[in-house]
């Protein structure tokens, strides 16, 4: 198999992970990183995601790690830029002081401004 065209199908599952599984989305409605989403997919068969994306204000991090009935999400917002974070669950603490502003399905949203901020989850999670 010769084909040229392989590449791209690698280029979308480099997507996928850190879009999805780490969450890491620009803002439509604020293009270009100056805004943006944090909402990753904790699925079941994975214990840890790591990924980072370097964005034209600095590098935007979101890590997260199952242990038992414990989800603990970090993420780094680059300065200069704010973003809404959609932590996984239900009893959610942030050790930061952000106050949680809604529950939106099955998550608890967080704005942020930029700085590193810890989450964690206690609940029996899928």
């Amino acid at each position: 198999m010769n084909s040229g065209n392989h590449v791209m199908l690698i280029g979308d599952l480099g997507l996928w992970m850190y879009e999805y599984l780490a969450g890491i989305r620009p803002d439509p409605d604020r293009p270009g990183f100056k805004h943006t989403i944090i909402r990753p997919v904790a699925l079941p068969a994975l214990t840890y995601v790591n990924a980072w994306h370097k964005s034209p204000y600095g590098v935007i991090k979101s890590s997260w790690k199952r242990e038992a009935d414990r989800l603990s999400l970090r993420v780094t917002i680059p300065p200069n830029t704010t973003a809404t974070v959609y932590v996984p669950g239900a009893n959610t603490t942030e050790t930061g002081g952000l106050q949680p502003l809604r529950s939106e399905a099955g998550a608890t949203v967080f704005e942020a401004g930029s700085g590193s901020y810890a989450f964690t989850v206690q609940s029996a999670l899928p």
